[in-house]
């Protein structure tokens, strides 16, 4: 028996096949239990209703507002809880299919769980090297509580999170690609547009930094050059909100919120992925918590010493 199908008009063997049709069966599941779950609706938080009227104001002309309706006399006001990405894709898709307004969510939500899902399967793939593994990871990954919870609801973090796992693989392509300057340019731009996204996004700027420093296979002086490129394009990207909200409110995220000061709102969320990725190693035992995170801190600075020496600056090597 054949192990490729010859009726399309190039061999695809039959495992790559039938692996691509369980990723599709797989998308259409999560898809069909996101809709079940959530009876076709998206549900809303106070975040949601920000990004409702902002998204309202859009498409009334007045990009980059939104409306205060803490004052007897509601009033607009400019844009600054939050960035404007999220609101603006609502109303693009709101202009472009002349849906409801309320509609959107529903069918920008799955949209963008099947962008997410797939964007997991790619990067398995790529780190991997084996689609059964990556398919494994898609699967676990589409029908976790959290992910149902996040595109459940109408967050800007349904669009931030396949923006950051974009990135990944572009990075990633940029490792395996013997280090191509536009892989680590499209990665830069996806983290500079995840900066529109959510404040949190700067967080990953001297991350992606870092990263082409300690796992680039080039020279030192390559390394440093790339890097610098990437950051510098991914701060060029997200430069005009920070100016904008800096001549605003006085500082690059805007404004404060829940208590926080105005000056560490841009740190804010980059604190709370660190809280969620504890809570989700060790929520279920704050023993280990106690126990385990100094651990886990010194073996990360060890793992980064050591690929430091391995492929990193002189002065670390032996």
């Amino acid at each position: 028996m054949s192990n490729a199908l010859n009726i399309l008009p190039f061999n695809v063997p039959l495992r790559v096949l039938a692996i691509i049709a369980y990723v599709l069966l797989v998308l259409t599941m999560a898809v069909a239990l996101m809709q079940y779950a959530t009876g076709g609706r998206v549900a809303y938080t106070t975040d949601s209703l920000y990004y409702r009227d902002a998204a309202l104001n859009f498409i009334t002309g007045h990009p980059m507002q939104t409306t205060n309706v803490t004052m007897q006399a509601p009033e607009r006001q400019p844009l600054l809880g939050w960035p404007p990405a999220y609101a603006a894709l609502w109303a693009s898709v709101a202009s472009m299919g002349n849906a409801d307004i309320d509609d959107v969510p529903s069918l920008l939500n799955p949209t963008l769980l099947v962008i997410t899902i797939l964007s997991i399967f790619w990067v398995c793939w790529m780190v991997t090297g084996r689609m059964a593994i990556a398919c494994v990871v898609a699967i676990v990954s589409a029908f976790a509580p959290p992910t149902m919870t996040v595109y459940g609801h109408a967050w800007s973090e349904t669009l931030f999170i396949p923006l950051l796992l974009l990135a990944y693989a572009a990075f990633w392509k940029y490792q395996i690609s013997r280090e191509k300057f536009i892989w680590l340019a499209v990665a830069a731009t996806l983290i500079g547009l995840a900066n529109w996204v959510r404040y949190a996004g700067v967080a990953f700027l001297p991350i992606l930094g870092f990263s082409v420093l300690v796992a680039s296979g080039a020279v030192f002086g390559k390394r440093i050059l790339h890097a610098t490129g990437a950051m510098l394009l991914g701060i060029a990207l997200a430069f005009p909100l920070w100016f904008r909200n800096w001549q605003l409110a006085g500082n690059i995220s805007g404004s404060s919120r829940g208590g926080a000061a105005s000056h560490d709102r841009w740190l804010q969320d980059a604190a709370k992925i660190i809280d969620l990725f504890e809570h989700s190693l060790f929520g279920f035992n704050y023993m280990l918590l106690a126990n385990l995170k100094i651990p886990l801190i010194l073996a990360v600075i060890f793992v980064a010493i050591g690929g430091f020496r391995r492929h990193g600056i002189q002065w670390l090597r032996r």
